[in-house]
């Protein structure tokens, strides 16, 4: 099952993964011409650093090609204060190396330069170890500033290129914001297992993406601070319109329906994309034609529609409740357990230590053509035996395909290679392919990463061709035998299990289902129950992502097939856990004083069951010991029936919802009992 998942990560199409692919391809073109042209070193390295570099879109690209010349500037300068220290001393410069990988991993692991220090301290040590060859003064002042231009340039590059021709923020979020409304009008227009996957593929991951690039819109200036703020009510207000199609789906009288939704909805979509409002749509004014609780979903996407007419058309922009955004909470630069959680220096001292056995065997078997090992050490490094796993077989792969098709290259393509333009046509065609896999999923994207680096560094052995296969067969076997060496070092040394976290973020998620629960209870507007559903989906791609992972690790236990099968259920539960809380979530306030409080005893028992059940999950308990509140929970839904008769959808909702529990409860003490089998677990 997960080969043909794996297949379907790979090959899955998309717009937006052709682009980035293409966008990858050409700056890898440019960065080979630059490198032949003035004859930078290590234009394997440079290229490379583009997969690097490569974002979501331009604003990313940018601010990560920035960050990167500042940091390699700063890590160069290091490199050059620590070379002096090094200079004919082999044992002082072995130390420093050990000290560098040392701080580069703890840092990883327990600061804000998580996605910096690996790369920071990789091009520290791979400094110091060139420099060990030839140490002379002005070989090592040479040396330096090509290390430093072999970083700065590719980046410059690919800022230069993002300037010009990356693919805009602001642009990106209408597309995406276009394709959800074209999504729900094709729910509402027909309504049928195709048009509601769309729907719930929509919906998954919230809004978290399209917020980040909001970011860079306004950082960049890409937009006005108007614009700004409009494209963020049109990325709220259409997720809450997909929603609420989505919940209204099974309603009866989701077919009444004004017949003249749909085509407003493609409308609002065309404009959106094309960023110009259209001219038959005027600004409605809230509240005046409308009563200011709408009454059912019908008329809540009504309502939805006119707010997103009047953003569009550049009318008021509805005022966000000031608690309906959650609240992210800004830690200072190192995370809060940085010098009490031992994991933190256990991963430094085990990362340190495979960089050094690296390190000191190409050195003592005076083989340097297997330095890669070191490079590997610090890029396929992870904090959990999972993860380690995961990054590892992937890479493998890669690693072999790449190597494959980079020897290939050597003997039946290179040669015939007479010009420059044959040789960018060559770098172009090879990595289209491999930026296709390494933008897709992380499921899938290490292959590609990896797959990339071996072919780089077969292809591209210097400034000039070359066709010796002993480069590219070292080369590879260096990249083979890090792999190897952080495998054996981060699951036999202080393993730490992707279990823990997986529990944690498990018990994180159905506590914030609980939490989004208590808000309804508390009849909060529906602007912050909306972003609370969002912020909940995000949560659930992450927990879905650490269960992926977690599958490597149980491939090495008896009942591998038992345990991942369990795995597999506990998510789709919890899928569609999350799914029938969000449309529960949609349903617009109680207006009378009897469904209120019917509501509100229903939404506070489900909230306290799923809070118990977070708490057993949390302390590893078994969930089925949890009181069992079932029958209560029946009869205050049938209380709800009784009272919301308008509105028969939302009571049979909390009656899939108790369904839901049950199976989610159900699927975790399988899990338990596929974990240890041969032991009863008892309720």
């Amino acid at each position: 099952m997960r080969t043909s998942g794996l297949m379907a990560d790979l090959l899955a199409p998309s717009p937006e993964r052709l682009a980035r692919s293409l966008e990858i391809s050409i700056t890898c073109m440019l960065v080979v011409l630059i490198s032949m042209t003035f004859e930078i070193p290590d234009p394997a390295i440079s290229t490379y650093l583009v997969f690097f570099a490569a974002k979501e879109d331009a604003g990313l690209n940018i601010v990560m090609s920035i960050v990167l010349i500042v940091v390699v500037t700063i890590t160069v300068a290091l490199a050059f204060g620590l070379a002096l220290l090094s200079l004919n001393s082999p044992e002082g410069r072995i130390l420093i190396i050990a000290a560098v990988a040392f701080v580069a991993f703890f840092l990883g692991t327990a600061s804000k330069l998580e996605p910096l220090a690996s790369p920071m301290g990789l091009i520290i040590a791979y400094a110091l170890d060139l420099l060990g060859s030839s140490p002379f003064g002005e070989v090592t002042t040479r040396g330096l500033l090509y290390a430093w231009l072999f970083v700065a340039m590719p980046m410059a590059v690919f800022l230069a290129y993002n300037v010009f021709f990356g693919r805009r923020p602001d642009i990106l979020i209408s597309r995406a914001v276009a394709e959800r409304l074209r999504t729900a009008s094709r729910v509402l227009r027909r309504r049928n297992d195709t048009t509601t996957e769309q729907l719930e593929k929509s919906l998954r991951g919230g809004n978290a993406e399209l917020l980040k690039m909001l970011k860079m819109v306004g950082l960049l200036r890409f937009r006005s601070a108007d614009s700004v703020g409009r494209l963020r009510a049109l990325i709220a207000l259409s997720h809450n319109l997909a929603m609420t199609v989505s919940a209204a789906e099974s309603e009866h009288d989701a077919a009444m329906m004004v017949t003249d939704v749909v085509p407003r909805i493609e409308k609002l979509a065309t404009a959106v994309e094309r960023m110009r409002p259209p001219s038959d749509v005027s600004s409605h004014k809230h509240g005046s034609e409308r009563p200011a609780v709408v009454p059912g979903l019908e008329d809540q996407i009504i309502s939805l529609v006119e707010s997103i007419e009047n953003v569009v058309v550049g009318g008021i922009v509805p005022e966000m409740d000031p608690h309906a955004v959650p609240i992210e909470h800004k830690p200072g630069f190192f995370a809060a357990d940085a010098f009490k959680n031992p994991d933190h220096v256990r991963y430094a001292a085990k990362g340190a230590t495979a960089v050094m056995v690296c390190y000191l065997t190409f050195t003592l078997l005076d083989w340097p053509g297997i330095h890669t090992a070191m490079l590997t050490c610090f890029i396929v490094a992870l904090t959990t035996i999972g993860e380690t796993l995961q990054k590892l077989t992937l890479r493998i792969v890669g690693c072999c395909a790449g190597a494959a098709l980079g020897t290939l290259s050597i003997v039946y393509i290179l040669p015939h290679t007479t010009s420059i333009s044959s040789l960018l046509l060559l770098v172009g065609l090879f990595t289209l392919p491999t930026a296709w896999i390494a933008v897709g999923k992380p499921t899938v994207s290490y292959i590609g990463f990896q797959a990339a680096f071996a072919l780089y560094l077969c292809i591209l052995q210097g400034v000039a061709p070359k066709f010796d296969l002993t480069i590219a067969r070292d080369r590879t076997i260096g990249i083979l035998f890090g792999n190897i060496v952080v495998y054996l070092i981060f699951t036999r040394i202080f393993p730490v299990s992707m279990l823990g976290r997986l529990r944690l973020q498990l018990a994180d998620l159905v506590g914030r289902g609980s939490a989004l629960l208590k808000t309804l209870a508390d009849f909060r507007p529906q602007a912050a129950v909306a972003w609370q559903a969002a912020d909940i989906q995000v949560s659930l791609e992450t927990v879905e992502a650490s269960a992926a992972t977690f599958t490597y690790e149980t491939e090495r236990s008896r009942n591998a097939h038992d345990l991942r099968d369990a795995i597999e259920k506990c998510v789709e539960e919890l899928r569609a856990l999350i799914s029938n809380l969000c449309k529960i979530a949609v349903y617009p306030p109680a207006k009378d004083e009897p469904l209120q409080v019917s509501i509100r005893d229903i939404c506070t028992q489900f909230s306290d069951r799923l809070a118990a059940v977070a708490e057993a999950v949390a302390a590893g308990r078994n969930p089925q010991a949890v009181n069992d509140r079932s029958a209560e929970l029946l009869g205050l839904t049938a209380q709800l029936r009784n009272v919301d008769i308008a509105r028969s959808g939302r009571a049979a909702k909390f009656e899939a919802l108790q369904q839901r529990i049950d199976g989610l409860v159900d699927a975790l003490s399988e899990y338990q009992r596929a974990q240890h089998p041969g032991t009863e677990v008892h309720a």
